[in-house]
């Protein structure tokens, strides 16, 4: 098992220390230390955690304990996890049916002055608590900080392979990954970003714990750690998650990854949901032998459907000031309400209406483009209809709304069908099935799906290095031009048009 080293400093000398200054105290004394973290440390427990059985010396006892001590210890102290108790995470873990000997570990990390106080009082996901960590006591930095250990357990299984059909698909990626070289000099960059995320934690914001897992999935791929074999294959719509799919785009093909010193790029398409979705319309008619003149996926292939949008809505005629004060005085407005999903739906506006704000372009086209396309990304997959014959509309955007489906229903009634009957006909969401929402996005993610893999089949023999984040592929710079060459010809094969790729 991969563990850092400073884990094992810490058992080896620190803990056996502890030990025996614990040896050294009359039990009472010990009963009163250990109720006093214990009661700090798992506030809602109504059992007193303590180490007599690390003291006692027997030794199925303290190979339980040593098993729990790296196991949770990686993950406790890992920046996706900094500082908290996930007792279901660490039971899973262990392979242990109680919280016992995880509670023992994080007494002793306690006992020892690693976790200085509880962060917050309240309960966190999975039945935990987050504590405050003393990350500069813990942190010693090292290039190569981890190391195989022998815990004398059961060997760990090695990494299955998912059950899609496609094993080559899965080892193809693996290799790749295992392949890649972090640029050194960024690395250590964000090492050093990474140390002082940590060592303030307490004070971090949820877009900064965002950041931190990002840093931790570099981590990962430097090291070669557990979690870069993990691939999983989603069971609804079959799109393939690993650690690229992850990763920061910056990170992926900003020239910090590399293979024998060769970057890599990407081959995406362009107006992904909007080409999928006409694409997905099409093949549905071309079952039933119905011919599909589109100009929706006509603009969506050609690369100017957010541009077409701007013209058919009218939006293009406003003038842009007037249409951004608008927007902020109703931003202003939601950021005050009591709700939470009104506020932070707020900061999404008004994210993209600083987009608006930076592009220098005076054309209403170039402008409003990542207005537009944040609008109809929110309409494709959201709940609400705008009726076309609601003369009463009030709002910027859904008066750009209406207008798109007065011109719709005219001109696009294929798609305007398929819009509305996914909208008429909600399903309860995966994650929580209290709640409803719209099918469209994982019919998309299976065309997606569909596509990807036909490219990926002719791609084998083709391209050694590659990997995919859902809709685009990865691949060497030299093998961009032959890459997109196949992706281009296998959607003429498909679908019987030529899609627009572009090259990141």
């Amino acid at each position: 098992m991969r563990v850092n080293k400073r884990l094992v400093e810490i058992y080896v000398d620190e803990f056996n220390d502890l030990l025996e200054n614990l040896s050294m105290m009359v039990k009472e004394d010990r009963d009163v230390l250990f109720k006093t973290h214990s009661k700090r440390l798992f506030p809602k427990s109504k059992e007193i955690v303590n180490l007599e059985d690390q003291l006692k010396g027997r030794s199925d006892y303290i190979h339980k304990f040593k098993r729990s001590f790296f196991i949770i210890g990686n993950c406790f102290f890992s920046s996706n996890y900094f500082g908290e108790y996930n007792q279901e995470e660490f039971i899973k873990r262990t392979g242990y049916q109680s919280q016992r000997y995880p509670q023992k570990v994080i007494l002793a990390l306690s006992l020892m002055g690693y976790i200085t106080k509880m962060r917050r009082s309240y309960s966190v996901a999975h039945h935990g608590y987050q504590y405050e960590i003393d990350y500069w006591k813990f942190k010693k930095w090292d290039k190569d900080f981890f190391v195989d250990i022998d815990l004398d357990e059961e060997k760990e299984t090695p990494c299955s392979i998912p059950d899609f059909g496609d094993e080559w698909l899965y080892r193809k990626q693996i290799e790749t990954f295992k392949a890649m070289e972090v640029d050194e000099v960024f690395f250590s960059d964000l090492m050093k970003e990474k140390d002082e995320a940590l060592s303030n934690y307490s004070k971090e914001t949820v877009s900064k714990s965002k950041n931190l897992n990002h840093i931790n999935d570099m981590e990962t791929l430097y090291h070669r750690k557990e979690g870069l074999n993990k691939i999983i294959i989603d069971g609804q719509d079959g799109r393939l998650y690993s650690i690229m799919t992850r990763m920061k785009s910056d990170y992926r093909h900003g020239g910090i990854l590399s293979i024998d010193g060769e970057k890599f790029k990407e081959v995406d398409l362009s107006n992904s949901q909007p080409t999928l979705l006409g694409l997905m319309v099409k093949r549905k008619l071309n079952e039933k032998n119905q011919e599909f003149n589109s100009l929706w996926l006509e603009h969506a292939v050609k690369g100017d459907f957010y541009e077409w949008l701007v013209d058919i809505t009218g939006i293009g005629e406003m003038q842009i000031d007037d249409i951004i004060l608008k927007l902020e005085e109703v931003i202003d407005k939601n950021k005050k309400s009591k709700k939470k999903h009104v506020r932070e739906q707020a900061k999404e506006d008004e994210n993209i209406i600083n987009k608006v704000k930076r592009e220098i372009s005076p054309y209403p086209h170039v402008k409003l483009r990542p207005l537009v396309k944040y609008w109809i990304i929110k309409f494709l997959f959201g709940k609400q209809i705008v009726c076309p014959d609601n003369k009463d509309v009030k709002g910027i955007e859904r008066k750009f709304l209406k207008n798109l489906c007065v011109y719709l229903n005219a001109n696009e009634p294929y798609i305007y069908e398929e819009l509305i009957w996914y909208k008429k006909h909600p399903q309860p969401k995966k994650k929580n099935p209290c709640e409803n929402a719209s099918e469209l996005a994982r019919k998309l993610q299976e065309e997606e799906v569909r596509y990807i893999k036909e490219c990926l089949k002719r791609l084998d023999t083709e391209v050694k290095y590659l990997y995919t984040v859902h809709d685009c592929i990865g691949c060497l710079v030299s093998d961009v031009d032959k890459v997109k060459s196949i992706m281009e010809q296998t959607s003429i094969d498909y679908y019987g048009v030529k899609l627009n790729l572009k090259v990141e």
